[in-house]
């Protein structure tokens, strides 16, 4: 299975595919920075993280959910959540996890800021 490179930090769809590992990663980035009903397409896609700011096990358990979600992820060894302040005095969820997927493993960092 291939997808099309997305490029984040500009935000563009880049003309090149990636598969395996790279599309693995991609996915998980999209399903963990995706809130819940922002996709008109299909509004049960992202986490539901207005109502689980206040509580970690509930945005763990959404979190792992999407994640699981991914096609090829088998399982997920570890996945913690820690509540921090970045630079600027915002609230940030800082999402590390272990993903074990059909050719290997995958350590995913991902920072997610607390918009209220």
């Amino acid at each position: 299975m291939k997808d099309l490179k997305l490029d984040f930090e500009n935000k563009t769809i880049i003309n090149e595919y990636v598969d395996n590992q790279e599309r693995i990663l991609q996915q998980i980035k999209i399903a963990v920075r995706s809130w819940k009903k922002d996709f008109f397409i299909n509004e049960d896609f992202g986490i539901d993280y207005d109502n689980c700011w206040h509580d970690m096990l509930l945005m763990k358990a959404y979190i792992s959910s999407q994640i699981k979600a991914v096609p090829g992820v088998i399982r997920i060894n570890y996945i913690d959540i820690t509540k921090n302040k970045d630079s600027n005095n915002k609230i940030q969820f800082v999402i590390k996890a272990e993903i074990i997927f059909d050719k290997g493993q995958i350590n995913i960092l991902e920072a997610i800021e607390d918009l209220y």
